[in-house]
């Protein structure tokens, strides 16, 4: 059973993931456990579709554009939601390239809003701003910003985080978070759902040696979203993991598109979504 204080029942979920997989590594296990319950609509949006530009990726998993490989990536990803209990949840495409939401974070929140105002959720969840990704951030300052500032939904969803990844110099985490005052909540999987969830992980061909370097764990974490400064690098000097990459972007860069777009949408910093205080 999914804890009541994670999730009420009769909830609408509304998951905002950067790539296809970010979902299953994140929530796979909470995904079947909802579709069990049948007491909670998900849906997905997923701000990419998981193929950069730039080749690299597309080369390395044995494709020869990227346009390709972004179709195998949409494959795979409705393969893994087939495994689910009741098949694949409603799935939004925001359209943005891999690696460079951050490029359009004005865009970004647009777009989230988009999808908030259409499915009408009661809980966001989405990454932690943890410097894996510079579109794991991206995602949780669009979702931040969706539901901030006097545009924001009135009442607006309860906003939660699932586990990404981070780095702290020289190990690479994932299934946990980054250390916060926030509560969190973790779902333990039983076999029968952890066998799912490696069911669903084991569609992403392409993500194999990625997703085997992450060592699945045998729970889920989740937790209300901090009150983050987006202006702020989220972990010290050297900790940033995509900056080991050539990417064309450090967080210094990233912090002043997030400062410009959070002056461009009138949201103060202090202006953090009310509802992540709130573990109801």
């Amino acid at each position: 059973m999914v804890p009541v204080e994670l999730l009420r029942p009769a909830s609408r979920l509304l998951i905002i993931a950067a790539h296809p997989d970010d979902e299953t590594l994140g929530a796979g296990g909470l995904m079947c456990l909802l579709q069990r319950q049948r007491d909670t609509t998900v849906a997905i949006a997923h701000l990419t579709d998981g193929a950069p530009q730039d080749m690299h990726d597309a080369t390395a998993a044995g494709f020869r554009d990227p346009g390709a490989y972004a179709h195998a990536r949409r494959r795979e990803l409705n393969a893994a939601l087939e495994q689910l209990p009741d098949g694949t949840p409603e799935l939004y495409a925001l359209g943005f390239r891999d690696q460079e939401v951050a490029h359009g974070l004005l865009d970004a929140v647009a777009v989230v809003r988009g999808v908030v105002e259409t499915f009408r959720p009661t809980i966001v969840m989405t990454h932690p701003y943890e410097g894996g990704h510079p579109d794991h951030d991206a995602a949780a300052f669009a979702a931040y910003a969706a539901l901030s500032g006097p545009a924001a939904p009135k009442p607006p969803p309860r906003l939660l985080e699932m586990t990404s990844y981070y780095w702290t110099g020289d190990i690479l985490h994932s299934g946990k978070f980054l250390p916060s005052a926030e509560p969190e909540t973790t779902l333990h999987l039983s076999r029968e759902v952890l066998a799912i969830k490696q069911r669903m992980l084991r569609c992403f061909t392409s993500q194999r040696r990625i997703i085997d370097a992450l060592n699945v764990r045998e729970d889920e974490r989740f937790r209300p979203a901090p009150h983050y400064e987006f202006r702020r690098p989220p972990a010290a000097p050297g900790c940033i993991f995509y900056e080991r990459f050539n990417w064309g972007l450090d967080s210094a860069t990233w912090c002043e598109y997030a400062e410009a777009a959070l002056k461009a949408l009138h949201i103060a910093p202090i202006d953090v979504c009310r509802t992540a205080q709130l573990w109801l």
